[in-house]
């Protein structure tokens, strides 16, 4: 399990998605394959996201268990997930920084 938990650290409202982020994964400076389903979807609109005051925050989990190729045996693994954001109301954007965590997987 993975857990991802969002702070609005702004002074204004944020909107997170209420689906949890896609998370790229690594190992060895090598991209690991999303093997999870998937499917197109429609363009988020307002009612996908969670609006969060100043200070406020949200978590959720997500079961990664078989939504990678992971190698045989144990290995050392970095997950990321976008800094940027896109405000859906007004369309004010930022671009931040990578979001990293590194992690040790045995299959």
């Amino acid at each position: 399990m993975a857990a991802v938990s969002y702070r609005n650290l702004a002074d204004f409202d944020v909107f997170v998605p209420k689906e949890q982020p896609t998370i790229f994964v690594e190992s060895e400076g090598k991209e690991i394959e999303d093997i999870g389903p998937s499917e197109k979807r429609e363009p988020y609109t307002i009612d996908d996201y969670i609006r969060l005051a100043p200070g406020r925050h949200v978590e959720g989990q997500i079961d990664m268990t078989d939504l990678y190729a992971w190698k045989p045996g144990s290995h050392v693994y970095e997950g990321s997930i976008t800094g940027n954001y896109t405000d859906p109301v007004d369309g004010r954007a930022w671009k931040g920084e990578r979001v990293r965590v590194q992690f040790r997987w045995k299959k």
